[in-house]
């Protein structure tokens, strides 16, 4: 595989293809999750705080 960016491992590997595979709707898609999760674990360490 041809990558800027060099992989560790296969999980790293897997990953890269995702980046310079995935439709622009599955990237769409795929940033929603993260964006879900992060407003997820920001909550928590606020809760966490209190």
């Amino acid at each position: 595989m041809n990558t800027l960016v060099p992989a560790t491992d296969d999980l790293d590997r897997e990953f890269l293809k995702l980046l310079t595979t995935a439709t622009p709707a599955a990237m769409a898609e795929f940033a929603r999750i993260m964006q879900a999760e992060a407003q997820r674990i920001g909550l928590n360490l606020q809760e966490a705080g209190q």
